[in-house]
């Protein structure tokens, strides 16, 4: 069946940004026959009759960003109680000054990339719910969430399904909640806030946040919430004292801690004696203990309320069993599903045999109970340091605490789950007569594969030129107690290593997937990614590999020809290139593909290669999001960019809105050190980037962040010069300054608190950065026209412009392609390698040939 699919238009108010993004699912698992499988330490033939092939790959490894594995804990750290965390060294084998990349990194890294090319299953996906909550979320998300622990009685009333009670210990030794007393149909009553009464209660034995009370409460009813607009069902505490009084009851205050604007704690009645405890099952304890926060394990300590007598919250399923506990009202939930389930079940399934498997080995178990395993084919080295290289480490004193990692997480749904209708659609108007909105988004609860699916694999994006600003924790560090900063000593970009890939028995297809992979790793286009601190642009190596295969009959023939045995062992391109044309052949026909020639014309190679490509784009463009991110036009200067749960849009996508689509990213050698070619400024020139532009009734304005300052500068779309009609968030530009409107006069509430300048930007032009192999961001939408775009043809001229940039702009059938020149002119070109796949957006040089003043052909000529 065909699974839903990630939309190519997802709205560019509705768009996500993060340093990570997926390649999509494939459509169908291609699978290999077990029977085929070759036995262990025989050499023969595949199942086709051809010989199987042994021998191995010499790969030189190049760091091209800041690269780190960490090295396991030594028994000294372990005796001091030290936390892995706290080992910086480099992985190493005998010296620490020696960094050793182990094989092991390795082999998962070309597996992974395998499991992708070859179209294997889906495997490696948690299998644990993920837990959640979603009070004051707009989206259909948060209408769940809410149906799950308020029941709608109709016109706007309702009545939670949250019952108060307390963690108790077994005779087994178990967790289960003995429910509190149902007094006039609840379990537990509200009480307004008074610090002067709470000071004086007196805490429940090893509880932090719950405290002896005695009430008395009014009856359980309905009340207004918002003005009326809501009414909740609830009962009141009309009196309470920290002292037992007549027509007064015992109960325990259960603090939930400090919110802006809560007027309200809930107080537990006592427990029930006459009813027996609701058990609690091993699952639910360690899917509870996962969840904890640390601003939780602050707030209720590091067990959370796993403590016996603990008053918590909890909710009972369809069947009266618990189905989640916490110790609030509005507590978090698990999911009905786990990521791992919204896998379609034809791409896991146990009991099929993929490439990957084939290749790199197995251990199944089948229902039946019984277990098969299978020893994989290739074996990896260690990747060991060339000689002869001085100055290998990346930070100057080696050690770099870097950035705290906390992005978002599997639960993150709109970015992991695909989300068919990511724009928010018209459900009808205000009472004042507004449109009204609705975000209808997929999650965990959601039906799967019907209704959505996971994205995929999940990759990180390169970042070019990656400094150690762009690692290092710049927030000042508190040395005690610090348990999410961690340390590490990467090495620089350009240290080489090497490293050996043997295999034995593979058939040619089986070669040609790991060929195919090495290929890429080789191509200047593209890196690979591997080591710790991939979200800050850590981990981007090149890899180049030499084939070498065995020749058996010639190997035994000769063994003892010569004082060292004889390995029979010769480099073998032709092997090679036959071996990456067999594993494509192969694929392509076990999908059925009809069209695609080779693999990098499918979408999903397509987006593993979006993945691969070096540089990668604008670093602004792939970072996490923020809660508080500076805005100039946000209230109180800050925006939640979370807000409306924004969708993480496909590769492609990305590539067509915000860079130049698939553009050849050629580098030299020496990627580290390679400067950005910038435009020269001109006298009272400035540079600057677009923070944001169309804004206004009219959409005719905007500001500028200048280079070098945290001011925004006013820009209004008259002052754009060079044929420019309007701006994009991210652009670089140049400009001049004038006198302009003061911040008061653009909507400011406060003005000392907004960085804004009291001038406005005047003769704003786009600035290129980089040569043609790395184009600047290009805008969404509509592509800008560039200022002083190279002179056209002469009028009449006739003859060939040798190696001109010329760009896709539509793909033919054959060889051919339709180009069209910087200039705007465009003509069928010829001569495309097969390799990469032709797409539109690609860049290279062209000989253009002219007749008349007009192109007639163009012949490809190179990527750069």
């Amino acid at each position: 069946m065909a699974f839903p699919k990630q939309p190519h238009d997802i709205e560019s108010g509705r768009r996500a940004l993060a340093p990570y993004n997926f390649v999509p699912l494939p459509e169908r698992v291609v699978t290999l026959a077990m029977k085929d499988l070759p036995d262990q330490g025989i050499y023969g033939k595949d199942h086709d009759g051809k010989n199987l092939l042994s021998g191995y790959l010499d790969c030189e490894l190049t760091t091209a960003s800041p690269l780190y594995v960490r090295a396991g804990i030594t028994p000294q750290y372990f005796q001091l109680g030290k936390d892995t965390k706290d080992q910086s060294d480099f992985f190493y084998v005998r010296d620490a000054s020696e960094p050793v990349i182990p094989g092991s990194s390795l082999r998962g890294m070309l597996r992974n990339l395998v499991e992708i090319a070859s179209f294997s299953k889906v495997s490696s996906v948690s299998d644990k719910r993920p837990v959640y909550r979603a009070v004051g979320d707009i989206t259909s998300h948060g209408e769940n969430y809410r149906k799950t622990l308020m029941r709608d009685e109709g016109e706007k009333h309702y009545t939670p399904l949250m019952h108060g009670g307390y963690m108790v210990r077994t005779a087994t030794n178990d967790w289960a909640i003995r429910p509190a007393k149902n007094i006039g149909g609840t379990t537990f009553a509200r009480i307004r806030i008074d610090e002067r009464l709470f000071d004086q209660l007196r805490k429940v034995k090893n509880c932090q946040t719950a405290f002896e009370i005695f009430i008395e409460t009014g009856p359980y009813d309905y009340v207004e919430v918002k003005g009326g607009f809501l009414h909740t069902k609830i009962a009141r505490v009309l009196r309470a004292d920290p002292s037992p009084a007549k027509g007064l009851r015992s109960a325990t205050l259960a603090r939930s801690g400090w919110i802006f604007s809560k007027k309200t704690e809930a107080v537990i009645y006592e427990p029930d004696q006459n009813v027996k405890p609701l058990d609690l099952d091993d699952d639910q304890i360690d899917a509870y203990r996962e969840q904890l926060s640390k601003e939780a394990k602050k707030l209720l300590g590091e067990k959370g309320v796993l403590v016996d007598g603990h008053p918590v919250f909890y909710v009972l399923d369809e069947k009266g069993k618990v189905f989640f506990f916490g110790h609030c009202r509005m507590l978090r939930l698990p999911y009905p599903r786990s990521p791992f389930e919204c896998v379609p079940e034809s791409l896991r399934r146990d009991e099929e045999l993929d490439m990957a498997e084939a290749i790199f080995g197995y251990s199944k178990r089948f229902e039946n109970g019984q277990t098969h395993a299978y020893a994989g084919r290739v074996s990896i080295s260690d990747a060991t340091l060339v000689p002869d290289q001085k100055d290998l480490w990346f930070a100057p004193n080696k050690t770099v605490i870097p950035k705290i990692l906390s992005g978002p997480k599997p639960t993150t749904f709109q970015h992991y789950l695909v989300q068919t209708r990511p724009n928010k659609f018209q459900i009808g108007r205000t009472r004042d007569g507004r449109p009204k909105y609705e975000i209808r988004l997929f999650d965990y609860a959601s039906r799967s594969p019907d209704e959505t699916v996971i994205r995929g694999h999940k990759l990180y994006w390169h970042k070019n030129r990656v400094a150690l600003r762009d690692i290092q924790e710049t927030q000042q560090i508190k040395s005690d107690g610090d348990s999410q900063h961690t340390q590490m000593q990467p090495v620089r970009p350009g240290v080489k290593f090497c490293f050996k890939v043997r295999f034995e028995n593979l058939s040619e297809t089986e070669l040609g997937a790991l060929l195919w992979v090495l290929q890429i790793g080789s191509d200047e286009r593209y890196r690979l990614k591997l080591g710790m601190g991939k979200p800050l642009g850590m981990g981007a190596v090149r890899v180049n590999a030499k084939l070498h295969v065995i020749d058996r009959e010639g190997r035994y023939a000769k063994l003892f020809g010569s004082d060292k045995w004889h390995e029979g062992a010769s480099e073998d391109e032709t092997k090679s290139r036959d071996a990456i044309a067999a594993f494509q052949r192969f694929v392509l026909g076990e999908l059925n593909e009809k069209v695609a020639r080779q693999l990098e014309e499918l979408e999903r190679i397509k987006a593993l290669l979006h993945m691969l490509s070096w540089p990668g784009p604008d670093p602004a463009l792939t970072r996490y999001m923020e809660i508080e991110r500076p805005d100039p036009t946000a209230k109180r200067g800050k925006r939640n960019e979370y807000d409306g749960r924004p969708v993480l849009p496909t590769t492609a996508q990305f590539f067509e809105q915000t860079i130049s689509a698939s553009a050849p990213k050629t580098a030299p050698a020496k990627v580290a050190s390679t400067p950005v070619q910038r435009m020269p400024l001109q006298e009272d020139e400035i540079r600057g980037v677009v923070e944001k532009f169309g804004l206004g009734p009219n959409q005719s304005y905007g500001f500028i962040k200048r280079e070098g300052s945290d001011k925004f500068v006013f820009v209004h779309k008259s002052q754009l010069s060079g044929g420019l009609k309007t701006l994009q968030a991210g652009q670089p530009v140049i400009f001049k300054m004038g006198k302009g409107m003061k911040p008061v006069a653009i909507g400011y509430e406060d003005k000392k608190d907004k960085k804004v300048s009291e001038e406005e930007a005047q003769d704003v032009r786009l600035e290129t950065q980089g040569s043609p192999q790395t184009p600047a961001p290009r805008p969404q939408g509509k592509q800008i026209s560039q200022p002083t775009p190279p002179p056209m043809a002469p009028v009449g001229f006739s003859g060939t412009k040798e190696k001109i940039w010329v760009t896709i702009v539509k793909l033919m059938s054959g060889n051919k392609v339709q180009v069209k020149t910087d200039q705007g002119e465009e003509a069928a070109c010829t001569n495309l390698p097969g390799y990469p796949a032709s797409q539109v957006g690609q860049r290279f040089r062209a000989n253009v040939t002219y007749e008349k003043g007009k192109p007639v052909k163009a012949v490809f000529k190179g990527w750069n």
